[in-house]
């Protein structure tokens, strides 16, 4: 996370040039006015003089230490809400990614899900034993199984609109379109899968190139909006 850091050198400076400008005022204003008077011997002048400068200058610091006091309360705020609001847009981060966690690992298991259907279909039709409610179990198997893909497909392709402010990565680059564009295309081959089998056909199709090439998007995409969590 970044951090802001506060200009303390100017303020101080700042500080110190008007609070000497204030104690020095009632200086000149004394020396301005007697600076033709001899030197007192007198304890009553002197305690006159003491009350003067106590009385002014008192009341000068006390007005610096106001302004310094609220001035680093003000500070010590703005620097409070730097920080929380970054800490909170941080723990947006770690819920967008965690989010994003807990959808990749079913992804694995779809491919094999469906491979595995088609196989026993494949045997069972070949022997004769394949009749419409064994089909129908499979099928439902395989939509429950390919809803879940999509369901994941949509939370990648809407990743960018709900988490893009939170992210430095770039959504707009040809990475994320093309985790985007393996994610529809893995999709594609599943719907193609489960429409085939549907109508008791057994495609030959491997499925694996597809998922590694999205498994490859997918992992370049989780490394990126892993390194800025670290």
């Amino acid at each position: 996370m970044k951090k802001r850091k506060m200009n303390f050198p100017k303020a101080v400076i700042l500080f110190s040039t008007v609070g000497l400008a204030l104690l020095l005022t009632p200086m000149v204003i004394f020396i301005t006015y007697f600076n033709s008077q001899e030197i007192s011997d007198k304890i009553s002048l002197w305690g006159a003089f003491g009350d003067f400068f106590g009385g002014t200058l008192n009341t000068i610091l006390s007005l610096i230490s106001l302004i310094v006091l609220g001035y680093i309360t003000f500070l010590i705020h703005k620097m409070s809400s730097i920080e929380n609001k970054n800490l909170f847009l941080f723990q947006k981060k770690i819920d967008a990614f965690e989010e994003l966690a807990k959808q990749i690992p079913q992804l694995n298991t779809i491919p094999k899900h469906l491979t595995l259907s088609v196989i026993t279909s494949k045997n069972l039709y070949e022997i004769g034993q394949v009749d419409n409610k064994i089909l129908n179990t499979y099928v439902s198997d395989l939509v429950d199984q390919v809803k879940i893909y999509h369901q994941y497909h949509y939370f990648l392709f809407n990743f960018n609109a709900r988490y893009n402010h939170l992210f430095n990565y770039d959504f707009t680059g040809q990475p994320y379109k093309d985790l985007i564009e393996s994610s529809d295309t893995l999709g594609e081959q599943f719907d193609e899968y489960l429409n085939k089998i549907s109508q008791k056909e057994f495609p030959e199709e491997d499925l694996q190139e597809y998922l590694d090439e999205h498994t490859k998007h997918l992992a370049n995409f989780v490394n990126a909006l892993k390194e800025e969590l670290e």
